[in-house]
């Protein structure tokens, strides 16, 4: 093949819309009522995105013809290719474990979904890649800003607080970086997306936040006459996000709602909302199962303890007999006697049975994580402590914690006290 057919057209021609040619004052307020404010944004619109700002399909295809040609090249060689995707970088989740499965962090100009059952930590995640997105390039950052859109409301100030201080950031500094944005229904959702792009370019936004893509859709599409629409608002939609991340060289992630599957026994019980149009349109999904631990350490704080014997009963039917495993059992054991009996002799925790600030259980869960990570701890003592630091953070995801519940201790206590003492023997 001739080189000559590859055009190198790589200098930008056009700064704002109105530079474009048949683009005047009117047409141009007329598009960015559209949510097309940038260059960016017209050179990956198609003509029947335009046609409602009173120009024709001709002019249209003219105006995205010379966004296209001011911005990038219509067509280049696979070498030339790989060139670019140079500039594509990945975030850090904060854990190497998790960055491993996924290629070693989220992928800018691509859409990743994040789908679970409810309190399995999707909107815990969103926070702290919130946080992380402001960290330097070689400490897995982007050192930009992240746009956060609430459909549920779940974004909680106080979380970033916290996150920032333990990354060693002024949360101050940290929230100015971060925009945020509650959409109340599905069109507004939608409305807010269209116009982010010129928010996007003035605030260095390298990471946008859709937590959840699916709950509004879901609540006011209802039933099988309505799927249809909802399905193509969706992938509109979708498709808007994903040219603003490639647009802007930015990561996308979606959280998304599950559905059960009664018919599966075996096989995982649930599914994510948005069927196809949804999983064909992420580039990466990422499922986070509902943990037993979780639920057992939930119903230990609710101090229902019928419903925690039955998780922690689930949690050793699963766990091995390894000593890791072990000494993870035990500190479950001990932690739900600790509060069942009043009686810090299972696990001695008075700092948090006397006091659960944030600062208190921060500091906590920190020393719990890097006791359990310490290889100078054998394994059934690691495990024991990652089992304390599971319970923190799970405590540190709670708004304002509530304080111990003085409950009488009953008559007889269903786990055999003589295999749950905090010692390994």
């Amino acid at each position: 093949m001739s080189e000559t057919l590859v055009t190198q057209e790589a200098v930008r021609k056009y700064e704002v819309v109105e530079d474009l040619p048949g683009v005047g004052p009117s047409t141009s307020e007329k598009l960015k009522e559209l949510g097309f404010h940038t260059i960016e944004s017209l050179a990956t619109a198609t003509v029947r995105e335009l046609v409602p700002a009173g120009i024709g399909e001709k002019q249209a295809a003219k105006i995205i013809a010379e966004a296209r040609d001011s911005i990038s090249l219509s067509f280049v060689r696979a070498d030339e290719l790989m060139k670019m995707k140079a500039n594509v970088r990945r975030l850090t989740t904060g854990s190497k474990a998790f960055d491993g499965l996924i290629g070693g962090g989220l992928e800018t100009q691509t859409i990743t979904e994040v789908y679970g059952e409810y309190g399995v930590g999707k909107s815990i995640l969103c926070h702290q890649l919130a946080i992380n997105v402001q960290l330097p390039v070689d400490k897995g950052g982007l050192d930009g800003g992240a746009l956060y859109l609430d459909t549920e409301q779940t974004f909680r100030p106080e979380w970033i607080v916290r996150m920032a201080k333990t990354a060693g950031l002024e949360p101050t500094d940290v929230a100015q970086r971060i925009i945020y944005s509650e959409a109340y229904n599905s069109d507004h959702q939608i409305l807010l997306l269209e116009k982010a792009d010129q928010i996007i370019k003035d605030n260095n936004i390298r990471l946008i936040i859709i937590d959840s893509l699916t709950s509004h859709f879901r609540s006011e599409y209802i039933g099988r006459e309505m799927l249809a629409e909802r399905q193509q608002r969706l992938n509109n939609h979708m498709h808007r996000l994903i040219r603003l991340a490639r647009g802007f060289n930015a990561v996308a992630i979606v959280t998304n709602q599950v559905m059960a599957k009664p018919d599966q026994f075996f096989a995982n019980s649930v599914d994510a909302v948005g069927g196809h149009i949804v999983a064909h349109t992420s580039h990466t999904r990422v499922f986070l199962p509902q943990v037993p631990v979780n639920k057992f350490l939930e119903q230990v704080e609710a101090r229902a303890w019928t419903d925690a014997e039955k998780e922690l009963d689930i949690i050793r039917q699963k766990s091995d007999n390894s000593q890791w495993s072990r000494g993870y059992v035990k500190a479950l054991e001990g932690l739900m006697l600790t509060y069942r009996n009043n009686d810090d002799k299972y696990i001695f925790l008075p700092r948090v049975l006397a006091n659960r600030t944030e600062d208190t259980i921060s500091n906590l869960k920190k020393e719990f994580s890097e006791f359990a990570a310490n290889e100078l701890h054998g394994d059934y003592d690691r495990g024991y402590f990652k089992a304390l630091d599971d319970y923190f953070t799970l405590l540190g995801s709670i708004k304002n914690p509530p304080a111990p519940v003085e409950t009488p201790p009953p008559e007889q206590a269903t786990l055999d006290q003589s295999t749950t003492s905090t010692g390994q023997g």
